[in-house]
């Protein structure tokens, strides 16, 4: 049985790696003997993350820059990828920004910025990777990241709120479309202290701040906080293994209890 469990060997490629969430799952992936490659704009930090983890070991990580926004910079990154993996089991679209802002005063720029990033990048990502991905042994795995946000109210940032809805559908649609070619694909989706929950904190006022630990204290039910990464990336990595071979199509949240999937 653990073997099922085990991501040892395991060529994946993990857009916003550098830092962040992705960050602490490339780390998970790379300790448990997988081999990363980082896709990100944060050059410098992505180098010396994957330098790091290489180090580390015992699985090897590489960098690669790409704004994944714009179609051909995303298939030159997964080629790239894969050249240095070796080819590719799993796929996971971890990058995101958000930007907070009242409903009524959502700009244009900030709008193209947040789907161009969070859903045009997870669907050209895939689309480069399927090909790669139907010659995987025991099947591909992609694996989208969601948000809470897209499944309750969220008036701060709703056009982020529209865009992990976007990533929800795309994650159905890609389940259904690409089982045949034995790749499953799913929505993780975490509510953890990430890097963008503290830009949003620094943005806060300390009435705001107070009024959002207020409403965690009231709605997470496990420790009325959110969570940390690193229990998180557990979710991920039992998602990237041959354990969750017969899960596809699903929205899977690691959120303490905040919110109820349906």
């Amino acid at each position: 049985m653990p073997e099922l469990f085990s991501v040892k060997g395991k060529r994946v490629i993990i857009s916003g790696g550098a830092r962040g969430l992705g960050a602490a799952v490339a780390g998970v992936l790379v300790a448990e003997g997988a081999h990363v490659a980082i896709i990100d704009i944060l050059d410098e930090v992505g180098e010396q993350h994957a330098a790091a983890l290489t180090a580390a070991g015992p699985g090897k990580a590489y960098y690669f820059h790409a704004d994944i926004a714009k179609r051909a910079e995303a298939f030159a990154a997964v080629a790239s990828a894969v050249d240095a993996l070796g080819g590719l089991d799993a796929l996971h679209n971890n990058a995101g920004v958000e930007r907070s802002v009242p409903l009524e005063d959502i700009a244009e720029a900030d709008f193209d910025l947040v789907f161009g990033v969070n859903v045009k990048g997870c669907l050209w990502l895939s689309q480069a990777a399927v090909a790669h991905l139907r010659t995987a042994g025991n099947g591909g795995v992609i694996v989208n990241i969601g948000s809470d946000s897209a499944l309750m109210p969220y008036p701060t940032s709703a056009h982020y709120s529209a865009s992990k809805g976007a990533v929800h559908a795309l994650t159905r649609s890609m389940a259904a479309t690409w089982a045949p070619h034995g790749i499953r694909v799913n929505t993780a989706i975490p509510a953890a202290k990430t890097d963008m929950y503290y830009d949003m904190q620094a943005n806060r006022t300390d009435e705001q701040r107070a009024q959002s630990a207020e409403w965690l204290k009231r709605n997470i039910l496990i420790g009325g906080d959110l969570g940390s990464v690193d229990e998180f990336a557990p979710m991920m990595v039992y998602l990237t293994s041959d354990a969750s071979r017969f899960v596809t199509g699903q929205i899977l949240a690691v959120n303490g209890g905040m919110n109820f999937v349906r």
